[in-house]
């Protein structure tokens, strides 16, 4: 299990994240979107991307080049600024 809550197993999260972002003014956020963001933000420091991919449990590495490798404009401005 990846999710505990008073050391017991959780198997569903929607409720409980949909509620923490309201709660945190945060709309239209899901699991998913954090998941991504953690990936990108792996990638971008450096983290390569076959671990990436493998941590994220996906068969094809480029199912992780395709959707999680979409750099932020602050990253890219790095690439940007050596030309």
């Amino acid at each position: 299990w990846v999710v505990e809550c008073a050391s017991r197993n959780v198997a569903d999260i929607k409720k409980a994240f949909a509620l923490t972002a309201s709660r945190a003014g945060l709309t239209h956020l899901t699991p998913h979107d954090v998941r991504r963001s953690a990936g990108r933000h792996m990638i971008e420091n450096g983290v390569s991307i076959e671990q990436v991919s493998q941590l994220l449990g996906h068969k094809d590495i480029n199912t992780t080049r395709k959707h999680y490798a979409q750099f932020s404009p602050d990253f890219l401005r790095g690439a940007v600024s050596v030309l």
